[in-house]
């Protein structure tokens, strides 16, 4: 901080002070001007003011406009009363020190042509130092808008994955109490371990529905467990091979995303006993690949209440706007989603 400062207030305004002591040195004759130390301190001091003045009343007039909104008043007016204050302040340090150099044997004049080129010299130098006020300003502004729609837009990412998320916990509820509730009447024991199995199931929904990503190895886990309760639900009528061969720890997925593709196929499909529905689930590379394959055929008009497949494509929009591939034919249905890898921000 203290090191832009002094770049802002001291360096910049040297730097240009001595460019100008040097062309106004070159422009006069030598013997007119005397040259050293004090020559250049006669000219930095009033750029170092003229920066400090336009500083100043830019700086005002930004705060001004913060509440207005006015373009002229953030722009023209800080300039001309910037160029007013200087003019006053430098030609109040003029004029007496060029009367000083006369009586001290200086052979030069107070005259039309110093006011004019000295007055040149103070406007260009208050339109310099205006541009870099300004410039500082709209770039700040500009970095406080980024981070303003950056943390909007992170606010409307997470409340739309909050939205979303909220939506999987009743869809998977409903279709497992009612097998639980045909369990009890006809199959009590395999009720109770069905219950645990769904209870244990659902401890983890709730315990990971706030998390954006988890990782693949966990998701499978869960999917294991959703596995056992399709199979007490559907018996042989649903196969499900999982092959992911070697885990990689660095991927990551939406929670509950398998569960929901799994059901998606089941819901999409006409399967029986004698026809059973075969669900593979494959990684390639960085994809995973859920297909389901029934040779009664892909249900085409299956009411929908737009939950499932939705869900995972929005989430994925949401969280790395990467689209899902979904293929269709008679037989066949896949849905093909991306793993995500977290990359950590470094500073």
């Amino acid at each position: 901080m203290w090191l832009q400062i002094a770049l802002m207030r001291i360096v910049i305004p040297v730097l240009i002070g001595s460019i100008l002591y040097w062309q106004v040195y070159i422009l006069h004759s030598f013997e007119d001007m005397q040259a050293g130390w004090i020559g250049a301190t006669v000219m930095l001091i009033p750029v170092l003011m003229i920066f400090e003045i336009d500083r100043r009343v830019t700086r005002y007039f930004q705060r001004q406009v913060e509440h207005t909104g006015g373009f002229w008043q953030a722009v023209l007016v800080p300039f001309l009363v910037s160029l007013l204050i200087s003019l006053l302040v430098v030609f109040a340090m003029y004029i007496p020190a060029k009367l000083w150099e006369i009586n001290n044997g200086a052979r030069d004049i107070i005259g039309l042509f110093h006011i004019v080129s000295i007055g040149s010299e103070i406007f260009f130098m208050v339109v310099i130092a205006n541009a870099i006020h300004q410039l500082r300003f709209l770039i700040k502004k500009w970095q406080e808008e980024a981070i303003r729609s950056a943390n909007l837009e992170k606010e409307n990412v997470q409340a739309k994955l909050a939205i979303l998320t909220q939506q999987i916990s009743p869809h998977f509820l409903f279709n497992n109490f009612n097998t639980l509730y045909g369990l009890i009447e006809q199959h009590p024991k395999d009720a109770k371990e069905y219950l645990m199995k769904l209870s244990s199931l659902y401890r983890n929904v709730l315990l990971k529905r706030n998390e954006e990503l988890i990782p693949l190895s966990e998701e499978v886990e869960t999917l294991k467990d959703y596995i056992f309760l399709l199979q007490v639900r559907f018996g042989s009528d649903i196969q499900v091979k999982i092959d992911l061969g070697v885990m990689d720890t660095s991927y990551f997925i939406p929670p509950m995303s398998l569960q929901m593709l799994v059901e998606n196929a089941i819901k999409h499909n006409r399967f029986d006993e004698d026809h059973p529905l075969l669900i593979a689930i494959e990684r390639d590379g960085d994809h995973l690949k859920v297909t389901n394959h029934s040779r009664l055929g892909v249900e085409t008009q299956t009411s929908s209440n737009g939950i499932g497949l939705e869900n995972i494509r929005n989430r994925y929009q949401l969280l790395a706007d990467r689209p899902i591939k979904v293929d269709r034919d008679e037989y066949h249905f896949s849905v093909e989603v991306p793993l995500l890898q977290i990359v950590e921000n470094v500073a």
